[in-house]
């Protein structure tokens, strides 16, 4: 029973110790760090994560099940331009991030397969809830979210380490313009969900 405490304690201090290095020094940062701020060895690392896309993978079903808990709870019809935003903000807050993960190969993909699914159905929700309020234009799909998401994420790319957060923000207007009914076009970007944790800087 101690053991499996032990086990459970250090699988916790490296999602946090992981989440901290990536934020600090981008999602390629040396998985070495990850181990000496955990203080444990490369063994017990690897024996929780065998790879990098297995930590990053698990670090984004995390915050994807705060994000559920926080569009659930959420009670404006705006909450796809929330979510959009809170999205992007995660990745502005790991350097690398959505680099890393786009040019990963189909095999490696895999791993995220998971959490790929869980985005796209909490996308798929907020998309619907906003648009059935008629805040989004009649014509958009379900699968329209991560479509929008991946735009963004070309944006962060092209961007990344030249200002992104400036050219995130102009992006984020263009693209919800775009998808916006009529009478809402121009509206302010939203601000990010009250009561978000494990954020990158905002």
């Amino acid at each position: 029973m101690a053991q499996r405490q032990d086990a459970r304690r250090n699988r916790e201090r490296l999602v946090v110790a992981a989440r901290e290095v990536f934020q600090e020094s981008g999602a390629a940062a040396p998985l070495d760090l990850v181990a000496r701020r955990a203080g444990v060895g490369r063994a017990t690392l690897y024996r929780n994560f065998p790879d990098r896309v297995a930590l990053l993978a698990t670090l984004f079903e995390e915050r994807l099940a705060e994000l559920e808990e926080l569009v659930t709870s959420y009670r404006g019809d705006d909450v796809f331009e929330r979510l959009v935003v809170e999205l992007c903000r995660y990745e502005l807050g790991i350097p690398g991030f959505g680099a890393l993960l786009s040019g990963l190969a189909t095999v490696e993909r895999s791993a995220l397969a998971r959490v790929d699914a869980a985005a796209e159905s909490l996308l798929s929700r907020a998309l619907e809830r906003s648009a059935g309020a008629g805040l989004l234009r009649a014509d958009l799909r379900a699968g329209d979210g991560v479509m929008i998401v991946a735009m963004l994420n070309g944006v962060l790319i092209a961007h990344a380490g030249e200002a992104p957060r400036e050219a995130v923000g102009r992006a984020l207007g263009l693209v919800l313009d775009g998808v916006r009914a009529p009478a809402r076009i121009g509206a302010p970007v939203p601000a990010p969900i009250p009561g978000a944790t494990h954020d990158g800087p905002s």
